[in-house]
């Protein structure tokens, strides 16, 4: 999923200013998903593209959290939703969600 995901955005050029990340319908993410999730981070960083997380479920959450994604990405919790992420880059081009 990384690759794709970045091979997508890279595709897209500097258009893209964020990513968001729908969580909404995961109940649960491993640690290689939060580790994933921590590098595409990393990566669209580079290309100064933002990473949002939406609607995380309370044990997704605490797996990201624990990961240290929140330092990367901003708040994670489940009242964001992809809307309110997506404005949220609109608003603030270039800062973490």
């Amino acid at each position: 999923m990384l690759r794709a995901v970045l091979e997508r955005v890279r595709a897209e050029g500097s258009s893209v200013r964020a990513v968001v990340c729908d969580l909404s319908s995961s109940p649960y993410v491993d640690l290689a998903g939060a580790r994933m999730l921590a590098s595409l981070s990393d990566e669209l960083g580079k290309d100064r593209v933002a990473l949002c997380v939406a609607e995380a479920r309370a044990t997704v959450r605490d797996l990201l959290r624990a990961e240290g994604l929140e330092a990367k990405v901003g708040r994670i919790d489940r009242f964001t939703s992809v809307a309110d992420a997506i404005e949220h880059q609109s608003a603030a081009p270039g800062e973490p969600h």
